[in-house]
């Protein structure tokens, strides 16, 4: 009798995944076994190692990562027109971060002074000078560091 390698294992048996993210990874992805996990790689990789500083910035970039600390918070606007606007600077210069959803948490947590980690993609405008959290067009990630 031949033992069945390890990596046939279907994937509902890993810790964590079960049988109905088991059956989202086959649908989705066409992962049914160990193997096939170990051997899928993901559609594009951005590499969040570069923190860019602000005045590098540009609209082509795809994605970008810059930091520094929060100069002022405000919030604008009433209703469902409300946004919060923050300065960010860093030691090559300011950008504005906007933020349009969750505008109460984010109060709470981000504050003047604090040091800040950004990730997302700049705006197609004329004037880079504004970062959008979390633009329309992709997912952003928004880290609050205590340094980098």
């Amino acid at each position: 009798m031949q033992d069945k390698s390890p990596l046939l294992t279907p994937l509902k048996y890993l810790k964590g995944v079960g049988e109905e993210r088991a059956e989202l990874l086959q649908k989705e992805l066409g992962l049914f076994s160990f193997y096939d996990l170990l051997h899928h790689f993901p559609f594009r990789y951005i590499d969040k190692q570069n923190i860019i500083p602000i005045k590098d910035i540009t609209e082509d970039m795809p994605f970008i990562q810059t930091g520094g600390k929060i100069e002022s918070i405000k919030t604008e606007g009433e209703g469902k027109k409300m946004r919060l606007k923050a300065i960010l600077r860093d030691h090559t210069g300011r950008i504005e971060l906007i933020w349009f959803n969750k505008i109460k948490i984010i109060r709470e947590i981000v504050k003047p002074g604090m040091v800040f980690l950004a990730f997302g993609k700049p705006p197609h405008e004329s004037s880079c000078n504004r970062f959008i959290l979390p633009p329309k067009s992709s997912r952003i990630l928004i880290l609050i560091a205590k340094g980098f």
